[in-house]
């Protein structure tokens, strides 16, 4: 398992793991611009937002003076007493259903056909439906319909309805409501070979544009239809409403929906009698009765896992369930002692930074993740196929701000760089530290690579700074206090 609370730093940038004590995330302020350009959200403010933060707890990175490289670490920074500091690590305790999960997402799934297959707990079903309370159907109640208008004999988007006289059966529906009929596929359909076969349809009206309460569809009405159309029991390609994925047991949905529907078969519809929470995030449906209408369109179903299944998916070397549940149990508890450690750590770090006194920073270190900070705008506008300018107005950002920003930032990554030195000096780390071998033989472990492939993709001061960060960070915590919470 890679190493969460510095991966970051093997991308390229190690400082803003650092400075923002943000480990787990790992991102960089190159992946952070970026991201903005891709999703349209201001990240570039969201990593000035967390340099912002951390300066509030030592307004000093904004302050100190800029100086030449190659001082002493001691006139940079001043570090506070972190021998003894106090932490607390709580890992995650791992249940029967945790491992039943890991497993389960691991099993292969297959699609149902046998019209006559009961879903059960751990299968997922496409499901649509529609709720009503006291007998109309509620905003946020349904699942994405269909739309057509009747009479035209076409949904919304002009493709022809797949049964001839389709609208006609909606006709004189209301909302909520469901029927099951007979219908001929209509010419044109997609597949030649089902065209003038008798077809089964469920329907269910889930609303009528513009009409009022209790009110009849009718001719001319834009309405929105959740359908299931089937020969010989077999739901048909092109005639079922997209459902949306629900795996039965995973309480996803308020309490009785999920198990309302094990049991069901595929095209089957089911009223479902039940009761909104009274802790419900919606104050107007909590504590309600509802009715949902839920029509499945469609099952997946997990293979079993057998004592055959453990040996093929290990090769061979564990052969019961029991076993592999043990060893499943072992990893992810493994992987929850890691996480918590990377906790501390992250913990650990934030508190020296924020108790740190920065007198100086070297002006050359600041211009490096000043100009790393601007490259990466560059890099994102140039994606975006627009000029720097024009991608940082479109966030919000002016030139100003954005070089205020950029300046900040580069404080930051200097004082990161400029702590850590601080630490490894305190600690007597360096390239010589008896950990410094064994630190790299299990960084190369976590990426799969060689010694010098490692550091020819990140470079040789990359992923020296990673290892001393890692090794004086084992040494400052072997120091602390830690208190393992339960």
């Amino acid at each position: 398992m890679k190493n969460k609370w510095l991966t970051g730093a093997m991308a390229g940038v190690l400082s803003i793991c650092l400075l923002t004590g943000c480990g787990a995330s790992g991102e960089t302020a190159g992946e952070s611009v970026n991201q903005a350009g891709q999703s349209g959200a201001s990240s570039v403010s969201a990593v000035s937002a967390e340099a912002e933060q951390t300066s509030a707890e030592s307004d000093s990175v904004l302050t100190a003076e800029l100086a030449e490289d190659g001082l002493a670490a001691s006139e940079y920074v001043q570090l506070p007493e972190y021998k003894g500091m106090k932490l607390t690590k709580k890992a995650e305790k791992v249940t029967d259903e945790n491992v039943d999960s890991y497993i389960n997402d691991l099993v292969p799934s297959r699609e149902v056909t046998d019209p006559k297959q009961e879903a059960k707990n751990g299968d997922t079903v496409q499901v649509t439906y529609v709720g009503k309370m006291d007998g109309k159907a509620f905003q946020g109640g349904s699942t994405t319909a269909n739309t057509l208008t009747l009479g035209t004999g076409k949904f919304s988007d002009d493709t022809p309805v797949f049964a001839k006289g389709l609208d006609d059966e909606v006709i004189g529906m209301k909302v909520g409501e469901s029927k099951e009929t007979e219908l001929t596929v209509a010419e044109g359909f997609s597949n030649a070979a089902l065209v003038g076969k008798t077809m089964k349809v469920r329907l269910t009206l889930s609303a009528i544009d513009g009409a009022a309460e209790g009110a009849a569809a009718k001719k001319g009405d834009t309405v929105s239809i959740v359908y299931v159309g089937s020969i010989d029991d077999k739901a048909v390609d092109g005639c079922v409403t997209p459902g949306t994925p629900l795996t039965l047991g995973s309480k996803t949905y308020i309490e009785g929906f999920e198990e309302g529907l094990v049991g069901v078969v595929l095209g089957e519809t089911r009223d479902l009698n039940l009761k909104f929470p009274e802790d419900y995030g919606s104050s107007d449906l909590a504590g309600k009765e509802c009715v949902f209408t839920v029509t499945v369109t469609g099952i997946s179903s997990k293979e079993e896992v057998t004592d055959a299944w453990v040996k093929e998916q290990t090769g061979g070397q564990l052969d019961t369930v029991k076993a592999y549940k043990a060893s499943i149990r072992e990893k992810l508890e493994q992987e929850a002692e890691e996480n918590a450690l990377e906790t501390v750590r992250s913990e650990a770090w934030a508190q020296i930074r924020s108790g740190s006194v920065f007198v100086k920073l070297p002006a050359d270190v600041v211009e490096t993740g000043a100009s790393a900070y601007d490259t990466d705008l560059n890099n994102a506008a140039a994606s975006a196929g627009v000029a720097a300018e024009e991608y940082l107005a479109s966030m919000g950002i002016s030139t100003e701000q954005f070089a205020a920003m950029k300046e900040e930032y580069g404080r930051n990554y200097a004082a990161s760089k400029v702590l850590l030195n601080a630490l490894a000096e305190a600690e007597g780390v360096d390239e010589k530290s008896e950990e410094y071998p064994e630190e790299m033989k299990k960084l190369c472990e976590q990426y799969g690579m060689e010694e010098k492939d490692m550091i020819e993709t990140y470079g040789e001061e990359t992923v020296k700074q990673y290892l001393l960060t890692q090794i004086v960070m084992n040494r400052v915590l072997a120091q602390a206090e830690i208190t393992e919470e339960k």
